[in-house]
């Protein structure tokens, strides 16, 4: 119980104030209330997501940026930060958006051996030549041979459209003086 004391008086007024063990409980609970908002993230279990990850955010690796990526996305990071580029890019299949600049057929050949040989859609963020980074989905002709509706797809694609496409990240590949082609295998239309 409280012990009201009369402390001050200013004329037939008085000022009641809380003294003892009342007056200090109040101050201990909120002192307690203060220190666990603070130490609560501090001492989250493990099992609860603790430093590593939290169960709010989903949990998982915290560097995951999915799959999804935007073409002004992809250069900005192999322009920028490659070491997000290779973390988040490299030897994944990913979706990019991006405006199509044009269709072409290619033929690579290492020594005596044909490494590639189909169409390569170019694709950058504004649908202007690449300087220096243009995105290369590359559509394998023995793909398009099985294939006839992803070939058709293909033979549907024109400079200007905005797409989206598919395909695993092999990463940038120097083509020319101001020019690097990072390069999507296996690719496919999405829309």
């Amino acid at each position: 119980m409280a012990c009201w004391r009369m402390m001050k008086q200013a004329g037939n007024e008085a000022t009641p104030y809380i003294t003892g063990g009342a007056a200090m409980t109040r101050y201990g609970w909120l002192a307690a209330w203060g220190w666990l908002w603070l130490a609560a993230p501090l001492s989250m279990p493990l099992w609860a997501g603790g430093p590593e990850g939290s169960v709010l955010a989903g949990g998982g690796d915290p560097c995951e940026r999915g799959t999804v990526f935007n073409a002004l996305k992809v250069v900005r990071a192999y322009r920028d930060n490659q070491a997000f580029a290779f973390r988040h890019m490299e030897g994944k299949e990913l979706e990019i958006s991006g405006r199509l600049l044009a269709v072409r057929r290619d033929k690579i050949i290492v020594g005596d051996t044909v490494v590639f040989e189909g169409f390569v859609a170019l694709v950058t963020p504004d649908g202007k030549p690449p300087k220096p980074f243009g995105l290369e989905f590359r559509f394998p002709l023995a793909t398009l041979q099985a294939d006839s509706d992803l070939a058709c797809q293909v033979g549907q694609l024109w400079p200007g459209k905005y797409v989206t496409l598919r395909g695993t990240c092999q990463g940038a590949l120097p083509g020319g003086e101001d020019y690097v082609g990072i390069i999507f295998n296996d690719a496919q239309i999405v829309h």
